[in-house]
């Protein structure tokens, strides 16, 4: 079963644990909102090598937060689409 979230309100760059040498990013909590499941956000860490492919794939924004949140809120989009294709 696939969840989606309506918001996406936080994301960390922690840059611990993560691969130096590729592109890495990592969920690392999910926050659900205990009166509506339905809402919450994901806790993302990721590296500077992630941030600069999203860049040479096209994503932009002020920071590296709002270049992931681009990512993140199209990779969410795209799940939603292909979930609505199958029905």
């Amino acid at each position: 079963m696939k969840i989606l979230f309506n918001k996406i309100k936080k994301i960390f760059n922690k840059e611990k644990n993560l691969d130096k040498n590729k592109p890495d990013v990592r969920v690392i909590k999910v926050h659900l909102d205990s009166n509506d499941p339905a809402n919450g956000y994901f806790e993302l860490e990721w590296n500077q090598h992630f941030v600069l492919e999203l860049k040479r794939n096209g994503y932009t924004g002020a920071n590296d937060e709002e270049i992931v949140n681009s990512w993140f809120s199209e990779l969410c989009y795209n799940i939603y689409q292909d979930d609505q294709d199958s029905i």
